[in-house]
């Protein structure tokens, strides 16, 4: 069972115009406890604003699950959130 968010999940209402209309995924590690990992969290492909994919990036860092589950036991997982902007 993949990891679950714990709360609803939304991007960065300040984004500029120059990423509207693009698709992107947002890569977290989620720990066994159902924290993200320091330093996971990866944007791809670019949102093509380096400044916006920083600030994703550390919201991202912020999101807390419900851990992924194998055979019962809670597990260190990948998550992919992807956002139409």
């Amino acid at each position: 069972v993949p990891p679950r968010p714990r709360g609803l999940i939304l991007p960065p209402s300040d984004r500029p115009g120059k990423v509207r209309g693009r698709e992107i995924a947002v890569w977290v590690f989620v720990d066994a406890t159902g924290k993200v990992v320091p330093d996971s969290t990866r944007v791809i492909p670019s949102s093509g604003d380096s400044g916006f994919d920083k600030r994703l990036a550390r919201q991202a860092a912020d999101w807390v699950f419900e851990p992924a589950r194998k055979m019962g036991e809670a597990v260190a997982e990948w998550f992919t959130y992807r956002i139409s902007l």
